[in-house]
């Protein structure tokens, strides 16, 4: 991997979930504007380049699709690209969009769930409602925080969360609830924090105990739940922002570690 691509940080967080009642309380789940769905910010540059490098060179660990996700894939993409030309920056043409950073990206030259995951800063992970819970059937998962793509594929909810220590049948009631009304009207969004000891946006692996002395970065998962209709399938995304505890004020990184002490062994993702 380019040593550049190492550590990339915003200049700050879209949002500070500990700091919020309505997102600090689990799940933590809010009614999502549609025009704040996708986001655009100071490093996007950045993480595209870090996406099309790991798409390239890395595919097999950041990308999976069964077949029967296609349509719902070709769904994503359309409702991105939709999304896109109401935002600043983008140009979205017949057969490619251009992103903020110059870069043409061809509609049709890859899977459309991998040419998604190559316009925005968001991975995604499409959901297929089963008997009993929705299962994953398909991701580009460029910045995974402590999973692996290929552990998740094909299971459903309650074990992608097994590892989760306050992931139990309760809140995995409710979760299931919440995914079951998502429509097309009502599109949702939470968000996540975690303290890391690097600044890696690729983490498929769980790091070493962090504590409070050798925790430097904040991590925080923007999420958000999209219902494609056609497909029926739920679009799961998830922004990554990441600065330095160090840009924190004492009073400030003295509320988020007291938050996170408690928060640390709940993580949607896993």
């Amino acid at each position: 991997m380019p040593r550049h691509l190492e550590t990339i940080t915003q200049s700050k967080l879209y949002v500070e979930p500990w700091r919020n009642p309505a997102t600090k309380r689990l799940p933590g789940v809010n009614l999502l504007n549609w025009n704040d769905w996708l986001l655009v910010d100071d490093a996007f540059a950045r993480q595209m380049e870090y996406r099309d490098h790991l798409l390239t060179s890395n595919r097999d660990a950041v990308f999976d699709a069964k077949p029967c996700a296609d349509a719902a894939s070709e769904e994503l993409l359309a409702k991105v690209c939709e999304n896109l030309t109401y935002k600043h920056g983008y140009s979205v043409e017949n057969d490619q969009v251009i992103r903020p950073d110059g870069a043409a990206i061809r509609l049709n030259k890859d899977h459309p769930l991998a040419v998604a995951g190559r316009l925005v800063q968001q991975d995604f992970c499409l959901l297929e409602r089963g008997a009993n819970e929705h299962v994953l059937r398909g991701a580009v998962l460029c910045f995974p925080s402590n999973w692996r793509l290929g552990d998740k594929m094909d299971r459903p909810m309650s074990a992608i969360h097994a590892p989760v220590q306050s992931y139990g049948a309760e809140l995995g009631t409710r979760v299931q609830r919440i995914f079951d009304n998502i429509g097309e009207t009502n599109p949702v969004w939470r968000a996540n924090y975690l303290l890391y000891g690097t600044a890696n946006l690729f983490q498929p692996d769980r790091e070493r105990v962090v504590d409070r002395t050798s925790g430097k970065w904040v991590r925080v998962e923007r999420q958000s739940l999209v219902y494609l209709p056609e497909s029926k399938y739920l679009a799961f995304g998830i922004h990554t922002h990441i600065v330095p505890i160090t840009t924190f004020s004492p009073d400030e990184k003295a509320a988020f570690l007291e938050a996170w002490a408690n928060h640390k062994h709940y993580a949607v993702s896993g």
